[in-house]
């Protein structure tokens, strides 16, 4: 008799440390979408989520060239 492993139930177990499970939301920062003075009463019209600063990715290059919509109804309030 020959004694053979059963090879698929072997194909699952992995030893070693297991994959931390990360929340995304905590390698973010917010940042204030400002608005020129002369177009609106408060300055800071809306905030928005950018991915933080990782190896050579810098967070202020999330920004670079960033639009904001805004309706003039939400800049007078």
């Amino acid at each position: 008799l020959s004694s053979t492993k059963n090879k698929h139930l072997m194909k699952g177990s992995k030893k070693g440390p297991k994959k931390k499970v990360a929340d995304p939301f905590s390698k973010k920062d917010w940042y204030d979408g400002k608005a020129p003075a002369m177009l609106t009463k408060k300055r800071n019209i809306r905030k928005t989520l950018v991915t933080g600063t990782q190896r050579t990715k810098i967070t202020s290059d999330g920004l670079k060239g960033h639009v904001f919509s805004s309706e003039p109804c939400q800049s007078a309030e």
